[in-house]
């Protein structure tokens, strides 16, 4: 590549700074020799570092948000406490806003509530005690004759709470006819 046309774009600040090794240096005087962008690039970026270092401790970046937050310490405690109390007030008030919707809500929901576990108590519930021999095939055909599923237990007692399903209360006479007969699965059945 021709040095005339490849300009060392990339190492001129270094060069500015005295930070290339002797062959990037030689370098770059050899180009800047015959080169009058990058001279006037190399001119430019001088003129920038002069700039930088001419700047004054105080007027950094940084020193003036330490000027800044200075100067609002000593904003007399009055107005801050104002502001604060503005903010607070507002804060209060969304609250009550919002906790005044949720009880508007909630006293107009009333009428829809439904307990927990309200539909395990849809049904005619039984307590039924299975025999000790009487096998899980044998207890899931009798209950699915009957239309029914455990809904709790075993007990400490070994007893299982049991919903008969689409059955109203007068209406279970018959699933508990069909376990009392069922004696080789069944011990016990009662009506809770």
């Amino acid at each position: 590549m021709n040095e005339q046309h490849a300009h060392p774009e990339e190492l001129l600040p270094f060069y500015v700074n005295g930070s290339l090794d002797a062959d990037e240096h030689q370098q770059v005087e050899n180009h800047v020799a015959a080169c009058g962008q990058c001279r006037d690039e190399i001119a430019l970026l001088q003129s920038l570092q002069t700039r930088v270092a001419e700047i004054d401790a105080h007027t950094a970046p940084g020193e003036f948000g330490w000027q800044r937050l200075q100067r609002d310490m000593r904003k007399p405690a009055r107005q801050t406490r104002r502001s604060w109390m503005k903010m607070a007030l507002a804060a209060s008030l969304l609250v009550v806003v919002v906790q005044s919707g949720w009880l508007l809500q909630l006293s107009l929901s009333q009428n829809d509530y439904i307990p927990a576990g309200a539909h395990l108590q849809q049904g005619v519930i039984l307590q039924v005690a299975f025999r000790p021999q009487a096998t899980a095939s044998q207890i899931h055909q009798l209950l699915d004759a009957i239309d029914a599923e455990i809904v709790g237990g075993p007990g400490a007692a070994g007893v299982y709470r049991i919903r008969l399903h689409n059955r109203s209360e007068g209406d279970a006479s018959q699933p508990l006819q069909r376990l009392n007969a069922s004696t080789e699965v069944v011990e016990y059945v009662v009506r809770e």
